[in-house]
């Protein structure tokens, strides 16, 4: 690209951008709940985030040097252990797989039928709080627990006309994930 065609470009990019701070009325984004104010000046919370990308790139430049092989990395199988084996008993499974059903109609009744205020309501804090980030640390640390534990999974077993549906339900979401009627 020529010098004065990379100018050209850049200028467009510019007046485009300046553009669109000035033109363009303030963006609504999603949220829920009322307003909040960070307890620190927004410049330090800023700073602290872009420090904490920074220092990411930095601990992937410093522990990456090489590309791992497929099967590198250490194992520790919990089927060996007292407590895995515990884990896995029948009656332990069936006795999780019955409290995430419960849990998940939990939350699923505190969504429709609880108060519809985020912070008095427990729907927001289990999907945000616990599954979306809790099970990332819980399947990092214990393996794929979610697996074993998992409500859709317990009512596939535990249910003959969840099991019947199945097929039809897979060829409706197929469907309608394909956009196609």
């Amino acid at each position: 690209m020529s010098p004065a065609r990379s100018r050209r470009a850049m200028t467009v990019a510019v007046t485009i951008a300046l553009h669109s701070l000035v033109a363009i009325p303030q963006a609504q984004a999603h949220g829920f709940g009322a307003r909040y104010d960070l307890p620190i000046p927004l410049s330090l919370y800023f700073t602290g985030a872009g420090l904490i990308v920074a220092l990411s790139f930095v601990m992937l430049a410093l522990f990456m040097r090489t590309a791992p092989a497929s099967d590198a990395y250490w194992r520790f199988n919990l089927a060996r252990t007292a407590g895995g084996r515990l884990l896995a008993a029948p009656g332990v499974l069936l006795a999780c797989r019955a409290l995430a059903v419960a849990l998940f109609l939990l939350v699923v009744a505190a969504g429709f039928f609880g108060i519809q205020r985020p912070l008095k309501n427990i729907a927001p804090v289990m999907v945000w709080a616990i599954w979306w980030a809790g099970m990332a640390y819980i399947s990092a640390l214990l393996g794929n627990l979610a697996a074993r534990q998992s409500a859709r999974h317990a009512l596939r077993l535990g249910g003959g006309a969840v099991r019947a549906c199945q097929p039809r339900l897979q060829v409706v979401a197929r469907v309608a994930l394909s956009g196609r009627s």
